[in-house]
């Protein structure tokens, strides 16, 4: 089983920044956690670096309080994401958004072709399944209403800071 450690935000109280917390990989959960997900392939080594957020809520974007699903495209680790798919705000399904879905049959077997994509989707939906087949996660878990780094066991279970779960 892989653990996952959650290093405290610079911003994040004293108490909090006191406790550090570790959670098993294979209990991340889309439809609570908001964070940081590298996925490892041991056997490649090749990894991707994933970014599940929620936006901003007080923004005039359309998406206000939708849940994104993007990816590290670029060298800046901040700054250089594109989204490719919304989490479902109950069942914590990842949608790809269309224009990333995969079209037609693979000739050989008649099955639908799946694009990158939507693997990328199925690892982080199904982390359990896919760290059987030899992947690995590192998980930084964020608050899922205002994005900021979870630093106590209780936070990253729910998903929530302690001055959210208070809302």
């Amino acid at each position: 089983m892989t653990v996952a450690t959650i290093e405290p935000h610079a911003d994040s109280s004293s108490a909090a920044s006191a406790s550090v917390a570790a959670i098993p990989a294979s209990q991340f959960n889309i439809a609570i956690h908001n964070g940081i997900v590298t996925v490892h392939n041991e056997a490649t080594g090749h990894h991707r670096t994933f970014r599940v957020r929620t936006i901003d809520a007080d923004g005039d974007s359309p998406l206000a309080g939708r849940r994104v699903v993007e990816l590290l495209t670029g060298p800046d680790n901040t700054a250089d994401y594109q989204g490719f798919a919304f989490v479902g705000p109950v069942d914590g399904r990842v949608s790809v958004w269309r224009r990333y879905r995969g079209v037609g049959r693979d000739k050989a077997t008649g099955r639908p072709v799946r694009t990158d994509w939507e693997k990328f989707g199925a690892m982080l939906e199904r982390p359990g399944e896919f760290e059987r087949r030899g992947l690995r996660y590192v998980i930084e878990g964020r608050c899922r209403r205002c994005n900021r780094v979870l630093s106590t066991p209780e936070s990253c279970r729910t998903g929530l800071g302690p001055v959210c779960e208070g809302r």
